[in-house]
C-alpha cells in the first residue's frame, strides 16, 4: 500500500487522535482512499494489538459487509488480510471460522472488528476505534452519535458534506472537534483536466458535494448561492442612482415590521 503525501499526513493524523484518545472528523472530496486508510489503521491494530477492539459503521448493513463486493468496508479488510504474508496472519487463524459476517477475530490475541449499520450504529458494546464512514448521510444521526459516545472514546467521523443542516456539518463547524480536510487537489493522479472533465459530466451540485467539499451549494434548491453573498461582503459598489427603501411587514406574533433606507 504505497501511499502518496497527503494520506500519510491523513495517517499521522489519525494516529494523534488515537493516542490522545480523542474524536477526529474528516471531510473528503470523491476517491481520495479514504475507506482504504481506516480499514488498513484498524487491520494493522487488529493484527498487533491484543487489546484492539475495531468497528466500522455506516448508513447501509450492504455498504459495511457484502462478501465478494470490493465496495464495502469489511470485503476490503479480507483483500488486505489476503494479500499480507501468510506468516503475517495470526496462529491458527482460519478463514471458515474467524471471518464472519459483519465480526473478524483474532484467535491468537481476541482482538476483534465488528461491524454495525443504520440504527443499530454505537449498539454493539465498547470499541477502542469507531470508524463511522459517511456521517452526514446517517438518518437519525444524532440518536447515533449518542450511543457511540457511550461506545468509545475514539470516534472518526468521515463524509462528504450534504448541507449545513445535519450532525456531521455541525460538528464540523463547531471548533471543538479536530478537522482533517481531503481535498481532490491533494490527489497526485488529478489535475485540472480531470476537475474540467467532472464539471461537464456531473451535475453542479453532485461536484459540489462530491468534489468541492461545498456545505452551502450540495443542496438542491438554493436560491441564493453562497458564494454570492460572500463575494458581496465588503463589495465596494458606486454610489449612483434615486434613493431606495426595503420593508418587511410583521403579520402576526411577536415579529416587528422593519425598514432599511440607502442614499
Amino acid at each position: 500500500f504505497i501511499l502518496f503525501p497527503k494520506q500519510i499526513e491523513y495517517i499521522r493524523w489519525r494516529d494523534e487522535r488515537v493516542k490522545n484518545k480523542e474524536h477526529g472528523l474528516i471531510e473528503k472530496s470523491r476517491d481520495m482512499g479514504l475507506t482504504w486508510l481506516n480499514v488498513v489503521y484498524q487491520t494493522h491494530c487488529w493484527l498487533f494489538d491484543a487489546n484492539f477492539k475495531g468497528a466500522f459503521g455506516s448508513r447501509k448493513e450492504i455498504l459495511v459487509d457484502r462478501k465478494g463486493d470490493p465496495d464495502s468496508i469489511f470485503e476490503k479488510i479480507r483483500m488486505v488480510l489476503r494479500y499480507i504474508p501468510k506468516w503475517m496472519l495470526p496462529k491458527n487463524f482460519n478463514w471458515n471460522i474467524h471471518d464472519n459476517y459483519l465480526r473478524l477475530i483474532n484467535p491468537e490475541t481476541g482482538a476483534s472488528i465488528t461491524g454495525e449499520a443504520g440504527d443499530n450504529l454505537g449498539r454493539g458494546g465498547r470499541s477502542t476505534i469507531y470508524d463511522i464512514d459517511e456521517f452526514a448521510f446517517i438518518e437519525r444521526a444524532a440518536s447515533v452519535d449518542a450511543a457511540l459516545s457511550q461506545n468509545t472514546d475514539i470516534i472518526f467521523y468521515t463524509s462528504t458534506p450534504n448541507g449545513l443542516g445535519n450532525c456531521y456539518a455541525k460538528k464540523r463547524f463547531s471548533g471543538k472537534i479536530p478537522v482533517f480536510t481531503f481535498k481532490w487537489q491533494d490527489d497526485p493522479r488529478k489535475d485540472n483536466a480531470w476537475y474540467e472533465r467532472q464539471k461537464q459530466n456531473l451535475e453542479p451540485v453532485t461536484v459540489a458535494q462530491e468534489i468541492d467539499i461545498d456545505y452551502t451549494a450540495s443542496v438542491e434548491g438554493i436560491y441564493i448561492p453562497a458564494k454570492w453573498v460572500l463575494a458581496a461582503v465588503g463589495l465596494d459598489i458606486p454610489k449612483s442612482g434615486k434613493p431606495k427603501a426595503s420593508l418587511d411587514i410583521a403579520s402576526f406574533g411577536n415579529n416587528r415590521s422593519c425598514i432599511v433606507t440607502g442614499k
